[in-house]
């Protein structure tokens, strides 16, 4: 009696860790799905509650991003610059050129087919500085 509990306890134990596995993979299959089936046009871009989309000081004044499954992106604006990718194990960031002195942190605040919204708090002469991306697909 005793061999046959400890084998039904292992086996529903095998089959809860594997159905929360595949949920897991799932979700992430999905938010990949998400992210790389479109090229993302960036529209605006603000730094702490400043709009400035068309400011010409803007580095993503008419960029357009796109992510591979690869875990490469490319960033054009005219000129092209291509990189790595990867969610964070939360998949509730992005991670940009991880383990480079180009590497940062993007937390996502929504992703969606229609909509791609990330920001990053940075630091720049001492000041802290939340800044906005919204993309939509092209």
């Amino acid at each position: 009696m005793k061999h046959s509990n400890l084998f039904f306890a292992f086996t529903l134990s095998l089959i809860i860790l594997t159905v929360g596995c595949n949920d897991d993979d799932s979700a992430q299959d999905a938010n990949t799905i998400l992210l790389t089936n479109n090229t993302w046009d960036i529209y605006h871009v603000s730094g702490n509650g400043v709009d400035i989309s068309n400011n010409s000081l803007n580095p993503f004044l008419d960029c357009t991003l796109d992510f591979y499954s690869n875990g490469r992106y490319i960033i054009t604006n005219g000129n092209s610059y291509e990189g790595t990718w990867k969610f964070n194990s939360a998949q509730s960031s992005l991670i940009f050129d991880e383990g480079t002195v180009d590497e940062m942190l993007m937390n996502i605040l929504e992703l969606t087919e229609n909509k791609l919204e990330l920001q990053n708090i940075m630091t720049v002469e001492g000041e802290s500085i939340i800044l906005i991306i919204k993309a939509m697909p092209l």
